[in-house]
């Protein structure tokens, strides 16, 4: 997990106003948020799924509305309503939790935009709560439904909606995220072309196989790279595509724009005038003003689901390959969720990728931090046995690590299953201490508690001293079994 200082937040909500390509709300808005919590004292910390228990409980808080400005007519239509002292996102956020009987552990941003990915933050440092590493859109989205929860069937509902005069709503049953549109987009009409938002609630083991993992550090990417050009007098632009191994296809200005509010949404022409002529599509120059209709309800829903369904079956040996690769050259444990964020995919497909790799033959080993390809050793292999509680777990592997061993495993001999073994792959106090916060985030138990606390390491030993030198450390602990 990660404290956010106020040159990160901006970083990554400027990658994010980036990547919602003109959709997301407004870069100041969101800093004004973030301004405000951190004013009041309030701390934001992100962490990624592997850092957090299966159980997490996440939330989705975000604004839904129009960008249109109000007209006279509107803004004394709503003159005569108070505001509440409350911020609505927090009013959302309780109700919510009413309905669910629990408090949320944390909250996922719903699109990247430099305000609505700013109230996802904001709400979670307002409560205490942690900011997941991940995202459902990967940019702003027009529409509720443009998502990998809608695309993966995962529950709207219970909803909670809340407009900036406090007036609130849970819906606990919508027939899908379309109907959840039209629903939540009726309610911003009639409540200042905006509406406050808390929905998608679920455990960290669903969320995980559905969001883009890790879309909150790659827009931080975008934010720096940036900056730096920017402070360097360098191309913004370039430093961006390189960050993103990306293409310019075309530079141009807007010369014009028009808009208005029809239903909720914001429609109306862009002109957009080339700087330069940059070839030509069907015998058309591309020199002159293009004009674009401001509004995509179905275009990116189908495209997404093509990739999201297709697109990963189309190259799935290609990305087991790389894996194997990427697990051969590291030289240390890779967890799932770091592979799942470098090859685009969900965490269940690498768990399933590597489960088929180890299947052909591969010699992969799950380890507490993450997968390892196993190699021979050049040490000597030893095995002791060993007898305490999960009080000693800390001190008995530091004394392993402590005098130049590699502990590999864990086994202990079940009564009914047999041998388990569970790998461990640990070689410094570091990792002794990483696998231990593993265990009290997860509540997770030892092994040997199925067996009196009896069980069996082995060690990987520089040589037979160093071995020796293990058993009496453990002997004088009184964990030694003989």
């Amino acid at each position: 997990m990660r404290k956010l200082n106020r040159t990160e937040i901006e970083n990554i909500l400027l990658g994010c106003t980036i990547l919602g390509t003109g959709g997301g709300g407004p870069l100041e808005n969101g800093m004004a948020l973030i301004d405000e919590a951190l004013a009041a004292g309030k701390e934001f910390v992100l962490a990624s799924f592997d850092e957090v228990s299966p159980d997490t409980y996440i939330g989705t808080p975000y604004g839904c509305g129009a960008i249109s400005p109000l007209t006279e007519e509107d803004i004394k239509k709503y003159e005569r309503l108070p505001l509440p002292e409350k911020s609505p996102y927090l009013i959302a956020m309780e109700n919510v939790e009413r309905v669910i009987g629990r408090p949320l552990d944390a909250v996922i941003s719903t699109e990247l935009g430099g305000e609505n990915t700013a109230c996802a933050f904001y709400t979670a440092a307002m409560t205490g709560r942690i900011i997941m590493d991940g995202d459902p859109a990967g940019r702003s989205v027009p529409c509720l439904q443009h998502s990998t929860y809608y695309l993966d069937g995962i529950p709207m509902c219970p909803m909670a909606v809340t407009n900036d005069f406090g007036e609130s709503a849970v819906f606990t049953h919508v027939a899908d995220d379309t109907r959840g549109e039209d629903l939540v987009r009726a309610l911003a009409a009639v409540s200042r072309n905006e509406i406050m938002v808390v929905d998608h609630v679920n455990t960290a083991a669903v969320l995980e196989k559905s969001v883009i993992l890790g879309a909150i550090s790659d827009a931080e990417k975008l934010g720096v790279a940036y900056r730096e050009a920017l402070a360097k007098g360098e191309d913004c632009v370039e430093a961006i595509l390189r960050t993103r191994k990306g293409r310019r296809v075309f530079d141009g200005s807007v010369v014009a724009a028009e808009y208005e509010t029809v239903d909720g949404y914001t429609y109306g022409p862009m002109q957009v005038k080339a700087a330069e002529t940059i070839g030509s599509v069907m015998g058309k120059e591309l020199g002159a003003t293009l004009l674009f209709l401001c509004i995509f309800r179905s275009v990116w829903y189908t495209a997404a689901k093509k990739i999201h369904r297709e697109g990963s079956a189309m190259r799935a040996e290609e990305r087991r390959q790389a894996i194997l690769n990427t697990l051969n050259s590291a030289g240390h444990p890779v967890s799932a969720s770091a592979l799942a964020r470098q090859f685009s995919v969900s965490r269940q497909i690498v768990v399933g990728d590597v489960a088929l790799l180890r299947a052909a033959g591969a010699n992969i080993s799950a380890t507490p931090r993450g997968y390892v390809v196993l190699r021979e050793s050049g040490g000597l292999i030893r095995q002791v046995a060993c007898q305490h509680d999960a009080a000693g777990m800390e001190a008995e592997l530091n004394a392993m690590v402590d005098h130049g061993c590699t502990v590999l495993d864990v086994i202990v001999d079940h009564p009914i299953y047999g041998q388990l073994t569970g790998p461990l792959q640990l070689a410094s106090r570091y990792d002794v201490s990483q696998f231990i916060a593993r265990c009290a985030r997860a509540e997770a138990r030892p092994l040997s508690d199925l067996t009196g606390g009896i069980h069996l390491h082995t060690l990987s030993c520089p040589d037979e001293a160093a071995f020796q030198r293990v058993e009496d450390a453990l002997r004088d602990m009184s964990v030694l079994l003989e």
